[in-house]
């Protein structure tokens, strides 16, 4: 017997103030919330890794709620 979650719940939204972002996701979030970007470090792809493009740490100045 399978169980569904009810899709009329609300979503839980945690607070972070450090997030690692894939590239994509990390333009999207410049253009959107760049006054609330602390510092930025980019994490670089491991050698030997297919379709890896590394990825990027934002800090935020304020806490974000995130999914």
């Amino acid at each position: 017997m399978t169980t569904q979650l009810n899709s009329s719940l609300p979503r839980v939204k945690i607070p972070v103030r450090q997030q690692q972002l894939t590239p994509k996701k990390f333009v999207e979030v410049y253009t959107t919330e760049r006054d609330n970007i602390k510092s930025v470090r980019v994490i670089p792809p491991q050698l030997g890794r297919l379709n890896d493009y590394g990825k990027v740490e934002v800090s935020y100045k304020t806490l974000k709620l995130v999914d």
